[in-house]
């Protein structure tokens, strides 16, 4: 009768730690599939691309609302 106990026991855990792994996965793949914006700082709307020197050094010097709007250009 133990054995059989422990062999259920086993079994149990086993698919717990399956199902823990296939709703990680899933869960990486909503993440990965979710679009990654939040609210502008200089524009209204959703952005995706912050406004930061490095994104901006290549437009000349322009204001940073400036350098939001033609990121995020939609």
């Amino acid at each position: 009768m133990g054995v059989v106990i422990k062999w259920v026991f086993g079994i149990i855990t086993l698919t717990l730690f399956f199902y823990g792994i296939f709703i990680a996965i899933n869960e990486i793949k909503i993440r990965k599939a979710r679009p990654k914006t939040f609210p502008c700082t200089y524009i209204s709307g959703k952005c995706t691309v912050k406004p930061t020197w490095k994104n901006c050094q290549n437009m000349g010097g322009v204001p940073e609302n400036v350098c939001e709007r033609r990121l995020n250009k939609k």
